[in-house]
């Protein structure tokens, strides 16, 4: 497990991923550009393309509607072989306004099983994306205390049982994972942290970060944790990182080229 660096805040999920995926920084375009938008018009040597040379099956699972980003065209360029989005999940549970991320959990599950090959899967989830209501729900299982005022505190409340919820969804993968018994890794990250407030409400009143202008505030703005689980080893590891290189630990972790 670890903090990945990522290049965005509360939204442009497109670069993180073109990172993860590429391992070409982002860092060095104008700002604002989105290389899924602009730039990705051909193919391009990524994960999918270097695990194929190698007898891989790659598949794209998003619970979105697949023009967003251009993915429907950019992932074909990316080197993957099917792109499962939004408008192939029949009667899915949602929870809100997104698709529930146990569904992916269990079309993932269910792709593995289809294939005789390795199996790339690059899944992307919605159900934890914003916007989080400021209006207070009394079902909720899990309360937020502390000195908030009462809208931050119910962002902040309702941000975190939909984060409760989707950590569900990584159980279910993982068990099911170890129901397969076939050499399996799991990499789960954030692709930028949730815009909590209009204005960083949430994190500057519990003293997360301000603003920008000190390094360790940027290094909060820009901080996400991820974890590496996998069934065939036992070592444990600390990392710190950016997007851009989780790419290359996934090939050294798995023993791939590339």
């Amino acid at each position: 497990n670890g903090v990945m660096l990522a290049p965005v805040y509360g939204g442009g999920t497109a670069n993180t991923e073109f990172e993860v995926l590429t391992g070409l920084s982002t860092h060095f375009l104008p700002q604002g550009i989105i290389p899924y938008v602009q730039f990705v018009h051909k193919p391009l040597e990524a994960l999918p393309t270097i695990l194929k040379r190698q007898g891989y099956e790659a598949t794209a699972i998003h619970t979105y509607d697949n023009w967003f980003y251009r993915r429907n065209l950019v992932y074909k360029d990316l080197g993957f072989d099917k792109f499962i989005s939004k408008e192939f999940f029949i009667n899915p549970e949602y929870n809100g306004p997104y698709i529930r991320d146990t569904e992916l959990s269990k079309r993932v599950l269910q792709v593995l099983q289809q294939t005789e090959k390795p199996d790339f899967i690059y899944a992307v989830s919605m159900q934890a994306h914003g916007p989080y209501s400021s209006e207070e729900n009394p079902e909720s299982p899990i309360k937020i205390d502390g000195d908030l005022n009462p809208k931050t505190r119910t962002i902040l409340e309702n941000y975190t049982n939909i984060i409760s919820d989707v950590d569900e969804s990584l159980r279910l993968l993982i068990e099911g994972l170890e129901e397969l018994e076939e050499p399996s890794i799991v990499v789960f990250f954030g692709d930028h942290l949730p815009m909590l407030g209009n204005d960083f409400d949430v994190y500057k009143e519990a003293n997360f970060f301000q603003s920008e202008d000190s390094y360790p505030d940027y290094l909060n703005k820009y901080s996400l944790p991820f974890i590496v689980w996998d069934n065939f080893s036992n070592t444990k590891q600390d990392l710190r990182l950016s997007s851009s290189f989780l790419g290359s630990y996934i090939l050294e972790h798995s023993k791939k080229e590339g």
